[in-house]
């Protein structure tokens, strides 16, 4: 017999745990983050059941920040519908969107939200572990080499570090896969060590917290 169990990792590891022997008989197969054109077809069909346009650029902008899940697709058309219907709009822009972050956020999985506010530091000048998350979400990999988070960190801090003094990172990146934000393939010291999101949905949460915080205040 052969059983299928499809879902987030962590998730489904914790469904076939059942005992060593159950480990030993299961292979991880991983499915490819969904197409932009089929996101946009959620967007599309939705808006149509409910007599709504999401105007084109706004639905591009819905599909970037989706970042091929159909779970953040739904979520912020949700959101966007909702504030179009409050303002008896038949048309939902990239303004809904922008206003709506607020309720998204609040409608991710608070699971995404525990562990975000765990990890990102809530004092100091420049808060490490939230630039490294922010660095890692800033690029369009899905796995990063120590090397590619560095420098994508010197372009959130460009007028503060230059690249030989970044030691200081290896070990916020260390507390980062204890606190099970971020996981690597075990490569020590290897250039061919790649690191991750160990929950797949970060990357497009840490997004949107950086799309808000750089959101000017709405009136």
């Amino acid at each position: 017999m052969k059983i299928v169990v499809a879902g987030i990792p962590e998730a489904s590891e914790d469904l076939i745990a059942l005992d060593s022997a159950t480990a030993r008989r299961t292979s991880q197969i991983e499915v490819d983050r969904m197409p932009d054109d089929e996101l946009d077809q959620i967007l599309l069909q939705g808006g149509e059941k409910l007599g709504i346009e999401i105007e084109g650029f706004g639905r591009s902008q819905i599909v970037q920040a989706s970042d091929g899940f159909p779970y953040y697709a739904h979520l912020f058309g949700l959101h966007c519908t909702r504030r179009a219907r409050k303002l008896d709009s038949d048309e939902v822009t990239l303004e809904d969107f922008e206003t709506a972050l607020d309720e998204i956020l609040a409608g991710c999985h608070l699971n995404l939200a525990r562990a975000y506010e765990k990890a990102a530091e809530t004092t100091g000048t420049v808060k490490v572990r939230k630039s490294i998350m922010e660095s890692m979400a800033n690029s369009n990999e899905v796995e990063m080499p120590s090397r590619k988070i560095r420098e994508e960190f010197l372009k959130i801090h460009p007028d503060r570090y230059k690249q030989s003094r970044l030691n200081f990172l290896a070990p916020a990146m260390a507390q980062l896969q204890e606190m099970e934000i971020i996981t690597d393939r075990g490569l020590k010291r290897s250039p061919n060590n790649l690191h991750r999101f160990n929950d797949p949905l970060m990357r497009a949460y840490v997004r949107l917290r950086q799309r808000r915080e750089s959101r000017p205040a709405l009136v």
